[in-house]
């Protein structure tokens, strides 16, 4: 794809910007669950910046190789206290980004890449939550804390899709769009939409078990091993490694057209730090 100079840089401060609101969500009204007491927990991210040397080579090495949602998953990685990436790197990853997304933000309608759609091959859901639900759980088991690695999210002819990629392969369920979702760059759904007519392609997920920890360190551990095999990078922590953080607990505001103006104008100083710091 090419694209002036001009126009990649506009496209970079778009990115930014949405990616300062979709950081701004997560720190005003996300909730993280605690481990000991209400102050203190086990964070897989703050545990996860003892290795951002290598994670930031296998970055380097790899990423023309990544999935596109992959790449916008990062930006929200190198947004945590201490993980200094240097700025030819986050550069080169919006970049990739904008190379690979006919949308990066995820705010409009995407191109679908290389996903094989044969009307004649979709199947109905005749208890879709059910499934759809099951597919949740699954991503999570396998891509938890940063579930972006999992999936993608597509929009063409007013219809959405939502691809997985499980251990049984591939899974795509699609939908017609009654009123058009909203989601954060990242891909999560920030505002839900309405959906009708369901159908999906590929296996069914199967339920997972649900894994069993003998505590928050474990389960920390479980998760920093799976994101650095997911980024290509060949170590794991121990146990007696994975520290403590405290935190504050909030709820999402009821009303989403007050959240949205909150979130536009908290994200604005964060967005101009940014911009100053990496454009």
């Amino acid at each position: 794809m090419s694209i002036s100079s001009e126009d990649l840089l506009k496209a970079k401060e778009l990115i930014i910007q949405k990616f300062a609101e979709a950081t701004t969500y997560f720190c005003l009204y996300k909730t993280t669950a605690s481990e000991d007491d209400d102050s203190i927990c086990y964070s897989t991210a703050n545990n996860l910046l003892n290795f951002w040397q290598d994670i930031i080579s296998a970055i380097e090495n790899n990423i023309f190789n990544y999935h596109p949602l992959k790449i916008a998953q990062l930006l929200l990685l190198f947004n945590f206290k201490n993980f200094d990436c240097p700025k030819t790197l986050y550069n080169k990853v919006l970049e990739e980004l904008i190379i690979k997304r006919k949308d990066p933000t995820l705010q409009n309608s995407l191109e679908i890449n290389d996903l094989d759609i044969e009307k004649n091959d979709w199947s109905k859901l005749q208890d879709y939550k059910k499934y759809i639900t099951w597919a949740e759980v699954q991503v999570d088991v396998q891509y938890p804390i940063f579930r972006g690695f999992g999936f993608d999210v597509f929009e063409k002819d007013n219809v959405f899709y939502k691809e997985y990629y499980l251990q049984q392969g591939r899974f795509i369920f699609c939908a017609d769009i009654v009123k058009k979702p909203r989601f954060l760059m990242t891909g999560h759904t920030l505002y839900g939409g309405v959906l009708e007519n369901y159908r999906y392609k590929g296996m069914l997920p199967i339920l997972p078990s649900p894994m069993e920890f003998k505590d928050g360190r474990e389960k920390v551990k479980y998760e920093i091993d799976i994101i650095l095999k997911h980024l290509g990078v060949n170590k794991s922590i121990a146990i007696d490694e994975i520290n403590k953080i405290t935190f504050e607990e909030t709820s999402l505001h009821s009303n989403q057209d007050a959240v949205e103006r909150i979130i536009r104008k908290a994200s604005i100083p964060y967005s101009a730090h940014l911009k100053e710091m990496y454009l």
